[in-house]
């Protein structure tokens, strides 16, 4: 597959994580697109001199976007507003979110696309060996063909989902990584206070991931929840404030009932 050229909307994780990769394969960015054009310089690391910087309010600029892919990756409520700006001969316009439809861009682009990176991206780390799997979606056989192509060149998996289909997945990734990083961050609280080492529980952890990834979670269950051991569950209450409790009260209720088809209290 030859080099492509691209222009990216966007300056955030997912904005940084294309542009790092796309320029590990040698492709070249003729234009960021920026709602901020001082976030420009924070990008230059990943950019030729010969990169443009472009005003998402410069219709001229805008109208001479002319390259083989332009990537959204922006927020989900900017997606059609932003589509709707763009040349309808600017090129393949393709979005990056999980939980946007296809239709999400406009109709006057004749090709249209996603390409969903399925992880938890940050800009301040370094993800170019993090295992990233891509969910791939477009309006023609062609272009779906030529997104997994540079999913390929990646070395990353491209897997063709629609938009119903991502959007469950994105809803299981939400439960997986941001709901998880809300209970660490509770326990993380909790140590603290007691002075306690995060470490200690880290084998916990891993040992967790490592038995669901082998067995299943439901199998994998343990723990006062599951027993309905309302002595254990109710010590653990005295130590929570009321809207810990909450949270507590309705995971262990649902552990129970997914058990046991009874009430725990």
């Amino acid at each position: 597959m030859t080099a492509f050229k691209y222009a990216v909307v966007g300056s955030g994780n997912v904005a940084n994580y294309l542009l790092s990769q796309f320029n590990s394969i040698g492709a070249e960015c003729t234009a960021i697109i920026l709602r901020d054009i001082n976030k420009f310089k924070a990008l230059n690391r990943y950019l030729s001199k010969s990169t443009t910087c472009i005003s998402l309010q410069n219709n001229d600029g805008l109208n001479g976007i002319n390259v083989d892919y332009v990537f959204l990756a922006v927020s989900d409520d900017a997606i059609n507003e932003v589509s709707c700006l763009l040349p309808v001969n600017c090129g393949a316009v393709i979005h990056c979110s999980g939980s946007c439809s296809l239709n999400s861009i406009d109709k006057k682009h004749i090709n249209r696309g996603v390409f969903y990176p399925l992880q938890s991206i940050l800009k301040t780390e370094d993800n170019s060996n993090l295992e990233v799997p891509i969910l791939i979606e477009a309006n023609g056989l062609a272009l779906e063909d030529k997104l997994k192509g540079i999913s390929l060149q990646l070395n990353l998996k491209a897997t063709i989902v629609d938009s119903a289909q991502r959007l469950r997945l994105h809803l299981c990734a939400v439960y997986m990584n941001n709901f998880i990083n809300y209970i660490v961050g509770s326990v993380e609280s909790i140590l603290e206070k007691e002075q306690v080492e995060k470490e200690l529980l880290m084998p916990l952890m891993h040992h967790t991931l490592d038995r669901i990834s082998k067995q299943g979670a439901i199998a994998a269950q343990t723990g006062p929840a599951k027993r309905g051991d309302r002595n254990t569950l109710n010590a653990h209450r005295a130590l929570l404030s009321e809207s810990e409790v909450k949270v507590y009260d309705a995971i262990s209720e649902a552990i129970f009932k997914r058990h046991k088809g009874t009430d725990v209290k």
